[in-house]
């Protein structure tokens, strides 16, 4: 099973325990979570329910200013409402989160590493996806991986950015669903757990492809790309052939 989950909904939702559903059953089963973290709302990352839902969420995806939202509180209100505009600053926001998430979880748990997201996928408007990891198993972090913004078709240019977002992460939980039934051969059947750097980097690559091919047409769900035209524009990969 794989959910997508967001805080696209009233204000209030996050004062309640996220998985309230069969995503609870993360840790110990096949389900495979994604909490997209959009419209951030002001202090989520002290919010105690959003730390403790955290443990059934496998990858965490925010933009420039909802990652800013994820790091240690912030001092004061001008500070809370700037955002990540560089991919430094990106890589240094997400390791903030990890070591603060983690320093707050070791006060209940002997391993927190094992009670925080695998993963954040953050997105960076025009400059592209940023990769953090931090393995559940051994608490040790990957060298992040930047996925600049994939070019624009021949004829295209910027018409729209308006849920070019969305886009991204409807494009990301096709690609990652469809990713995590291949084993490390690219077999069906594998432990959907089993994901590596390398394939959640064509995951990756894939939402991007589709968020850049959105912001050329107007509208919202009308502007997204079908798998055909992402095969079209940047050619065959992985995800589509599965």
């Amino acid at each position: 099973m794989r959910i997508v989950i967001e805080y696209e909904v009233k204000n209030d939702f996050c004062h309640v325990p996220l998985p309230h559903s069969s995503a609870k059953t993360a840790p110990s089963s096949s389900v495979l979570t994604v909490l997209n973290t959009a419209p951030a709302p002001p202090g989520l990352v002290t919010n105690p329910y959003f730390r403790r839902s955290l443990q059934w969420v496998d990858v965490l995806c925010a933009n420039e200013v909802e990652l800013a939202a994820l790091t240690p509180p912030p001092k004061d209100k001008e500070e809370a409402n700037q955002s990540v505009d560089s991919w430094e600053a990106a890589e240094a926001a997400c390791d903030n989160f990890f070591k603060y998430a983690a320093t707050e979880e070791s006060r209940q748990h002997a391993k927190p590493s094992a009670t925080i997201p695998e993963w954040i996928v953050a997105t960076l408007g025009a400059k592209g996806c940023l990769i953090a990891r931090r393995s559940r198993e051994s608490g040790v972090d990957e060298k992040p991986v930047r996925i600049p913004s994939p070019h624009l078709p021949a004829d295209g240019r910027v018409v729209s950015t308006v849920g070019a977002g969305d886009c991204f992460l409807g494009a990301f939980g096709y690609a990652f669903a469809r990713m995590s039934v291949l084993d490390a051969d690219g077999v069906r059947g594998a432990n959907a757990k089993a994901y590596g750097m390398e394939r959640m980097q064509k995951c990756v690559e894939c939402a991007c492809q589709a968020a850049t091919l959105s912001v050329t047409k107007p509208g919202v769900q009308d502007s997204y790309p079908t798998r055909e035209k992402l095969v079209g524009v940047y050619g065959e990969n992985d995800i589509a052939a599965v």
